[in-house]
């Protein structure tokens, strides 16, 4: 087992400041039980009216495609193009987001009756993120008159450029951050130009794609009614995408995933129904399960094979085709998994000789691009730094980076950018390519750049429980009470409770090496399990075994055999009585 030094025995501890009056009017007014009610008072709410709305909001918080930039345009090309009987690209990324986005084009073109439609993903390891000025070279020789980005493409500007010395016109579909000039395609689609006029910008790049899937029924003149039902079954695609890609889940994100989950178990989308069977989730799928099931399986086809195979998964009309899909990723992500634990070693063991660095940046032959992103959350959660890993080819060096809230890893890159051949991303992931022979350089600056930001920006982060729970709460009511607050994920966090005084039943159990297992009894006499994920380094603290301890974390819901009862997640610890 590696014992890894660079991680704090705790971090600091933050309950949110409590506001009793609120919480009983939102008991009152909103129909919430008491611990559900203290959660949203203490994260600021005071209107009940607005809580309301957002316990209920549906889709027609959704704005109008027409409000993202250049919208109007790129439905108008794509009409044109459609009607000529021109040859139409679809080119997306290799993740969830990309993939899940060219399968809602694809399917939208289907329905449409378009017949001169292709799609093309670059090979994650062979040909790296985005469209290239070889890819359009090759899509120019088949006879491509239209490419159509989908989560990728707002910096591709020699790409672009290529494009146009080769008579093709693209549309760039996309939601990544800009930089200092706009490239030349007839469209681009991204609303996070400072022209948007979206009440909503946090979109995911399969979101921007059903945004524009939405505008092309308009513009071909289909009914609205006779429309919605299709556009209504895409959802699903756009939920997964819009959870995996981990943006906000306020707002419009939030209107779609609400809807998507509550109609992913019985999707139209033969690929994510034999997905979902082969992920043994028939019973329901969660924000969770899409990010920690769906997702890494969707994933792996790019990860460790070629992403293709994912858009054939999630726009086949074949249930046996989708079956034979659905088993191979699942294939794929076994040896995905595999491939990321032998890298996580080596990876910890790089990380003894940077374990003073505000930024950790790692770099070996050898591993696998393919994980790398994966890899670097892995090494976050132990050093709670921005991490990037870089695997050393030859004559480059690519990677992913991973940050923590308070540092922008896209401004950090921005500002580093001498000692980079590209980068790309946002303020909380990036991808990065590097010459082996500037890596030293770039951590320097990188460095450099982090100090310069002052302690606030790199110190310790808390963690932030909501409220105290009290042992007669933790009941499986409460926690069907707090689900009415979800989806949760990034911008609306899954509530953290602190329990106290806590009686430790037996010594902590090590699981697989790598996991931690306590038996506690709860004051009123009930027996409470929990698990610590990833904490068997912290062992050592729990020798001898205390009585006594304080934990925070989140309950969760056990279900088994028919009978359900609550266990705890831990993510931290102290010590009350040795």
């Amino acid at each position: 087992m590696n014992t890894p030094t660079t991680r704090s025995p705790t971090r600091p501890w933050h309950i949110l400041p409590q506001d009793d009056s609120t919480a009983r009017r939102f008991e009152a007014d909103c129909g919430l039980g008491p611990v559900a009610a203290r959660v949203m008072a203490a994260r600021g709410w005071t209107d009940p009216e607005a809580l309301r709305d957002f316990l209920t909001n549906g889709l027609s918080s959704l704005s109008d495609p027409l409000s993202l930039p250049d919208m109007a345009a790129a439905a108008d090309r794509l009409t044109a193009a459609i009607a000529a009987g021109e040859h139409i690209c679809i080119y997306g990324d290799y993740d969830v987001d990309g993939t899940t986005g060219s399968a809602v084009l694809l399917r939208t073109m289907r329905w449409l009756g378009v017949e001169h439609v292709t799609h093309e993903t670059p090979h994650r390891v062979h040909e790296g993120y985005g469209l290239k000025p070889e890819a359009v070279d090759r899509l120019a020789d088949e006879g491509v008159d239209l490419i159509v980005t989908v989560d990728n493409g707002t910096t591709a500007h020699p790409a672009l450029e290529r494009a146009r010395e080769r008579g093709i016109d693209v549309i760039v579909t996309d939601h990544h951050q800009l930089d200092t000039s706009l490239p030349p395609a007839v469209a681009l689609v991204n609303p996070w130009r400072i022209e948007s006029d979206t009440a909503f910008r946090d979109l995911c790049g399969c979101a921007v794609a059903f945004k524009l899937a939405m505008a092309l029924a308009k513009a071909m003149g289909r009914d609205a009614e006779e429309a919605k039902p299709f556009l209504l079954s895409l959802l699903d695609l756009v939920a997964v995408a819009t959870v995996a890609d981990m943006v906000t889940l306020l707002g419009e994100n939030r209107a779609i995933v609400r809807y998507g989950l509550s109609h992913l178990h019985r999707s139209e989308n033969l690929g994510l129904r034999a997905l979902i069977d082969v992920a043994d989730l028939q019973g329901g799928v969660s924000a969770e399960n899409i990010g920690w099931v769906l997702g890494p399986r969707i994933n792996a086809a790019g990860r460790t094979d070629h992403a293709s195979v994912a858009v054939e998964l999630l726009t086949t009309e074949d249930p046996q085709r989708a079956k034979e899909i659905a088993l191979e990723l699942e294939r794929l992500n076994r040896e995905r998994r595999q491939i990321e634990a032998a890298i996580v070693e080596q990876a910890i063991e790089e990380l003894e000789s940077h374990r003073d660095d505000p930024v950790i940046i790692l770099a070996r032959p050898g591993w696998h691009i393919g994980v790398l992103g994966i890899v670097a959350s892995r090494i976050l959660e132990r050093a709670e730094r921005p991490t990037i890993l870089l695997a050393i080819e030859r004559d480059i060096a690519r990677g992913s980076g991973r940050s923590v809230p308070g540092f922008d890893m896209h401004a950090a890159l921005t500002a580093c950018r001498d000692h980079l051949e590209g980068f790309g991303g946002h303020p909380m992931a990036a991808g990065v390519t590097c010459l082996p022979s500037k890596i030293e350089d770039f951590r320097r600056a990188m460095i450099a750049h982090a100090e310069s930001l002052g302690p606030d920006a790199l110190g310790p982060r808390p963690l932030v429980a909501d409220t105290e729970l009290a042992p007669d709460e933790l009941c499986v009511e409460t926690l069907e009470d707090i689900a009415r607050l979800g989806p949760h994920g990034d911008g609306h966090r899954r509530p953290q409770f602190v329990l106290r005084e806590l009686e430790l039943a037996a010594t902590p159990q090590v699981l697989k090496r790598t996991h931690l297992k306590f038996r506690f009894l709860l004051p009123n006499g009930r027996p409470l399990t929990a698990m610590a994920w990833r904490r068997a380094d912290r062992l050592g603290e729990l020798l001898p075994s205390p009585r006594r301890m304080d934990i925070i974390g989140q309950p969760t819901l056990n279900e088994w055999q028919g009978q359900r009862t609550v266990e705890f997640t831990v993510r931290d610890w102290r010590v009350t009585e040795p």
